[in-house]
């Protein structure tokens, strides 16, 4: 998508009319901003690797299990957590990761 075509789908989006949701509109902006500056991108993700080949080591071997927060607070309804984007960052890194996760709530 090209930075035009994001504009378009933002403005499309303020109006009701695109297909596309508000946080994935933005990842495509920074996506676009990030492969603008020079070596970011390729910084951004040899960390990410780095990052990946820690946890894998820490978590290798036997019957490990790693308890994490899901969100800091309760998951907001459809729509609702457009204002709390950054909440999703302790439980987005696990999808970088590519790691199997599950989540249980209690009552």
């Amino acid at each position: 998508m090209s930075t035009a075509d994001t504009a378009i789908e933002i403005l499309k989006w303020v109006v009701g009319r695109s297909v596309h949701t508000l946080p994935a509109i933005g990842l495509a902006l920074l996506e676009q901003i990030t492969d603008r500056i020079p070596g970011l991108s390729d910084a951004m993700q040899a960390k990410g690797r780095h990052l990946k080949a820690k946890l894998k080591a820490d978590l290798a071997g036997g019957n490990t299990v790693m308890l994490h927060p899901p969100l800091p607070a309760q998951a907001p309804f459809h729509d609702e957590g457009i204002f709390s984007i950054f909440d999703c960052a302790s439980t987005a890194i696990f999808n970088v990761m590519e790691l199997p996760v599950t989540q249980a709530t209690l009552p």
